[in-house]
């Protein structure tokens, strides 16, 4: 402030970059998603008193309205609607978090990925599990909801060093 005057500089030193350098961060900012996997499971730490807990889960993020978008397919959504299909259009995701403790109400994302079409959320959930025993020093507990509660599923996981509970 410069007596009623204000100044105003349009490029101050710490930010010189310019409109071009956003596309450029977003190009670049694609960093390898097992790096981030390794950075994150070095972080897990267990106990003999304590196992670690790996939670699955698929869900689905509903597009309906959105008939430009690829690769849609129809997923299971309950409904409070008596008499209607349990089912809605979009994309589902399937991720995998550890549990870090046993109360409280947060878990840290370690594979987070949307199912396409060609492939079924088994299968998905299975590869994401296998990654992050391959990769963990302790394979520990899986928890699943009842979606994984299937032979095809304890097959797809029967070789991985990790207990489960569907």
């Amino acid at each position: 402030n410069t007596g009623n005057h204000c100044r105003i500089e349009i490029n101050p030193p710490a930010f010189r970059r310019r409109w071009p350098s956003l596309y450029e961060a977003v190009q670049d900012g694609q960093p390898d998603r097992f790096s981030l996997l390794d950075v994150s499971l070095a972080e897990v730490s267990a106990s003999p008193e304590q196992r670690v807990v790996w939670m699955g889960d698929h869900t689905v993020w509903p597009r309906l309205n959105a008939k430009t978008l690829r690769d849609r397919t129809v997923e299971h959504q309950p409904t409070p609607i008596p008499g209607a299909p349990p089912t809605t259009v979009g994309q589902g995701y399937s991720t995998l978090a550890w549990v870090p403790e046993a109360q409280g109400s947060w878990a840290l994302p370690l594979l987070h990925e949307r199912i396409p079409g060609n492939r079924d959320p088994l299968t998905v959930m299975a590869h994401q599990l296998e990654q992050v025993c391959r990769r963990s020093a302790y394979c520990g507990l899986g928890l699943f909801d009842a979606e994984y509660g299937n032979a095809r599923f304890i097959r797809l996981t029967a070789a991985l060093p990790c207990d489960q509970i569907v």
